[in-house]
């Protein structure tokens, strides 16, 4: 079943900028349809490289709005940041199940499938 909206960010999240930028990825990939397939494959691998892998290309080249653009490399810098306080993309939202939840749905949305290695 397709969310219908992006969940809140968690109290320990909510005022972290990087964590602001990835829900509004999230939200895009809701709001902006399948053109948004690039953030959604970003947004997945950064959960898992079983499932999919960052484009770079594809990002540079497909993301025209440049406010997202600017969002991703945000979550990118946020994460490398945060790289020793043990926490997960998904936990901006919660519970882990909640922020799995979320990923879940963009791989159900953009039908992104475990890749054959």
């Amino acid at each position: 079943m397709k969310m219908k909206e992006t969940p809140s960010l968690c109290n320990q999240f909510a005022d972290a900028p990087g964590a602001q930028a990835a829900r509004r990825l999230f939200e895009a990939c809701h709001r902006v349809g399948e053109d948004a397939r690039p953030i959604a494959e970003f947004l997945v691998s950064l959960c898992t490289s079983e499932w999919t892998r960052i484009d770079a290309g594809s990002l540079c080249r497909r993301i025209i709005d440049d406010a997202l653009f600017t969002d991703i490399i945000a979550v990118m810098t946020w994460l490398r940041e945060g790289r020793h306080e043990g926490f997960d993309l998904p936990d901006i939202f919660g519970s882990s199940n909640a922020g799995y939840a979320v990923i879940l749905d963009l791989m159900d949305r953009f039908e992104i499938h475990r890749m054959a290695f």
